[in-house]
């Protein structure tokens, strides 16, 4: 059988959490961000919902992010949890 191969795209994106936070991006866990730590994750290009969860505050927030090729990089986003409402401030 003949098989081609593609190589598959790969998008980053760059976020801060004020409180450490187990980080969700599309219903599956991606991994945990360190507060004030600017932390990198690699997912697909595209628009992607992330929920970041501090379980030991009972804190959530829920934010959609488009992300890009990484020629073509975002600036870092900043996501506070301790606000009444979540909110994603760019840097």
């Amino acid at each position: 059988p003949l098989v081609t191969l593609q190589a598959v795209r790969e998008g980053s994106i760059v976020l801060t959490v004020d409180h450490n936070s187990k980080v969700e991006v599309d219903g599956k866990i991606l991994g945990e961000a360190k507060a004030n730590v600017p932390t990198e994750f690699h997912v697909a290009p595209g628009t992607h919902k992330f929920i970041f969860r501090n379980e030991v505050l009972g804190l959530v927030a829920e934010q959609s992010f488009q992300v890009l090729d990484q020629e073509k990089r975002t600036e870092p986003n900043t996501i506070k949890l301790m606000d009444d409402k979540p909110t994603v401030k760019n840097k």
